[in-house]
């Protein structure tokens, strides 16, 4: 399963699908030549939160603090 967000538009809380292992993490950036350039991060079960950030048209980036909620078959 893949999700999508816009810069600023990522849950507060993410709950990844009972078989998920990890979560990718794909950010797409822009280098100091305007080139553009995707880092990727990977979080498995040990992780419980992601940051993100999102920049303002002022040229304010924001960190944003995402809730990592790992489902096991236990808890369903």
């Amino acid at each position: 399963m893949s999700e999508e967000y816009q810069p600023g538009t990522v849950p507060e809380q993410i709950i990844p699908l009972p078989e998920a292992d990890y979560l990718l993490l794909e950010t797409e950036e822009e280098d100091s030549e305007g080139g553009v350039f995707i880092r990727r991060e990977v979080f498995g079960r040990d992780a419980d939160y992601l940051n993100t950030l999102s920049c303002r048209d002022d040229g304010i980036c924001l960190s944003h603090h995402h809730e990592i909620l790992w489902v096991t078959d236990s808890s369903l």
